[in-house]
């Protein structure tokens, strides 16, 4: 399945990345005609995503795994992220103008998350100095952290549902 993927986004190189990037700015923009309510799970689910493929790829035996592992994260999780980041914060502006200081303060988390998975992933031998569990344990916590954004949008909709308006 991995190896799929890997060929899909080789031969599409940037063009599906691109692609991607443009159709959820699209569908943020029509999502947020229509007043729908969000939950901000995108980012969340494509970096657990991201993580559970970069988890399965052995950076330290050989070049062919690192190799692999460098182009997916250009290929594949960081356009995927920064798409991800982009959608949620055109639907959070949008549709939570009244909070708009707490939903610039959830994207700036996401773009917080972003940054961390980047500087987690490019430079893991520096920083880890190839203690691949510490890394490991690292992505899933950056996985587990980044749906807290989310479970506060959950519990801030339902508080505004609850409240009556006169």
């Amino acid at each position: 399945m991995l190896n799929f993927i890997f060929t899909i986004f080789f031969m599409g190189f940037p063009g599906i990345q691109i692609l991607v990037i443009v159709f959820s700015i699209l569908l943020a923009l029509k999502r947020n005609k229509l007043n729908k309510r969000v939950y901000g799970l995108f980012f969340p689910i494509v970096i657990t995503l991201c993580n559970i493929w970069l988890i399965s790829i052995d950076r330290t035996e050989l070049f062919d795994d690192v190799l692999r592992f460098q182009f997916f994260l250009i290929s594949f999780c960081f356009p995927m992220l920064i798409t991800a980041v982009i959608y949620h914060a055109l639907r959070l502006s949008s549709i939570y103008s009244l909070l708009r200081w707490k939903m610039i303060v959830i994207s700036f988390c996401y773009l917080i998350g972003l940054v961390f998975h980047l500087v987690n992933t490019m430079y893991w031998n520096e920083i880890f100095q190839g203690h691949q569990t510490v890394f490991n344990a690292l992505l899933i916590g950056t996985s587990v952290i980044s749906f807290l954004p989310s479970i506060y949008l959950f519990f801030v909709q339902r508080k505004v549902e609850q409240v009556p308006t006169s």
